[in-house]
């Protein structure tokens, strides 16, 4: 099993899940991309968003009361519990 396979795999429990665009810092150049990773998820509430800024819109529009946010990030979608939290103070 590869570690792309593992990705895939390692959310089936998730009620929804979010994958923004891919930033490569040092790495290597990568021979996929995040939507080609939510495609192989294969479930209808797996979204590809493009953008932070979108993924922000995404979740104020569809975020419910009691409903948990899990922002797993190793680069700047910190800023997205940010400003999610902060468009739901208003």
């Amino acid at each position: 099993m590869s570690l792309t396979d593992d990705f895939v795999e390692a959310f089936g429990d998730a009620d929804e899940i979010i994958v923004t665009e891919i930033y490569r810092s040092r790495e290597a150049e990568q021979d996929y991309s995040a939507e080609q990773l939510v495609r192989a998820m294969s479930r209808e509430t797996a979204h590809f968003v493009a953008s932070l800024e979108a993924t922000t819109k995404y979740l104020l529009e569809h975020l419910k009361k009691d409903d948990v946010l899990l922002v797993l990030s190793a680069g700047d979608a910190d800023k997205v519990s940010t400003n999610v939290l902060a468009g739901l103070e208003k």
